[in-house]
């Protein structure tokens, strides 16, 4: 560890070396004293370092090296984490003096999983992450309106497209701007419709891999729902119609989350706990 931290104090003065070198000439030099003071350099660490060791045995090697500010990696903080297990972790790094800086290289293909890194970096408090996302989302869909929800679903779907898109925006939008939003994307909410959108899916074949997903679409389109309308205004029209949909997709698929058949089983479950942790 003796190596370490010399190893650390030489990169940590050559990089400083590197920054000053502009500023070595008079010029440069005069100019730095009338500009006032720098901010200092600050050294941070990388999660990955700790790949074999656990969190408390990070905290004390960068305790040794007197290192402060960490990029975490989700072997330390899974992705998937509870906001319960976020802040323990915080708090752990808080305790020990310790500042998170970045979360590292998160892969996002998919709205979910767009969603679920927007989450994790406000807990964590990445903000350079949160203001990528915020500003991505904006670029795809802050222009989106009149989307056509009567053409949903596809036989095979387990997640809507339109309600994905506007649960994501609720959470980058401002309630106020948001509600304008939502009202030219999905017009029709507000008078009741589209029906295919409104109402539950039909599942005709529970056995069948695929039929079965729509079992997942009413779960997870309930969600959407009750996420959007409590985002919505008190006296927004839509609020209410949203929120009796979403009872409505409830109890069209919890009842069938144990159909007694694998192809629903082994997954409804998780859908249904994410629905039932939404108020």
């Amino acid at each position: 560890m003796q190596s370490r931290r010399k190893f650390i104090r030489a990169a940590t003065i050559g990089v400083a070396a590197s920054a000053a070198m502009p500023f070595l000439g008079k010029t440069a030099v005069k100019e730095e004293k009338k500009a006032g003071k720098h901010e200092p350099l600050k050294l941070g660490m990388a999660g990955y370092t700790f790949l074999n060791f656990d969190l408390p045995a990070s905290i004390k090697m960068m305790q040794r090296v007197n290192v402060t500010n960490l990029s975490i990696k989700d072997f330390h903080l899974p992705l998937s984490s509870s906001p319960e297990k976020i802040k323990e972790v915080l708090q752990q790094l808080n305790t020990a003096g310790i500042t998170p800086y970045a979360v590292g290289v998160i892969y996002m293909k998919s709205k979910e999983e767009v969603d679920r890194s927007f989450n994790y970096a406000k807990a964590v408090g990445d903000q350079q992450l949160e203001a990528l996302l915020n500003e991505r989302s904006r670029t795809y869909f802050a222009k989106d309106t009149d989307y056509p929800g009567g053409w949903e679903p596809g036989g095979e779907d387990f997640f809507s497209a339109a309600l994905m898109e506007a649960d994501l925006m609720r959470r980058v939008m401002k309630p106020a701007e948001f509600a304008t939003w939502f009202h030219r994307f999905l017009p029709d909410v507000a008078k009741g419709g589209p029906t295919a959108l409104l109402q539950p899916a039909i599942v005709t074949d529970r056995s069948d891999p695929k039929l079965v997903h729509l079992d997942g679409l009413n779960l997870s389109r309930a969600w959407c729902m009750r996420s959007i309308a409590n985002a919505l205004p008190a006296n927004d029209p839509a609020r209410k119609i949203l929120a009796a949909a979403a009872d409505k997709h409830a109890a069209a698929a919890l009842a069938h989350v144990a159909s007694g058949d694998y192809a629903g089983e082994h997954w409804l479950a998780s859908f249904a706990v994410f629905l039932l942790s939404i108020r």
